[in-house]
């Protein structure tokens, strides 16, 4: 589930062009590189694909599961 909304998260803040800050960009591409050795390869690619395909409403009711 926390791959699916980095990457919905990764992917609004592209659509909006709001780059993430030093600080949270660090935090975020430690907290991703986490979830692929956790997940492997292909659950995260999968998972990131996900996240990424959903709309920002969509992504508030998920990530409310």
């Amino acid at each position: 589930k926390d791959a699916n909304t980095r990457a919905a998260e990764t992917e609004l803040h592209e659509a909006l062009g709001l780059p993430l800050l030093p600080g949270p960009r660090e935090q975020t591409a430690r907290q991703i590189a986490a979830l692929r050795e956790l997940l492997g390869e292909a659950d995260f690619a999968a998972a990131w694909a996900l996240g990424a395909s959903l709309a920002p409403e969509q992504v508030v009711e998920y990530a409310m599961e």
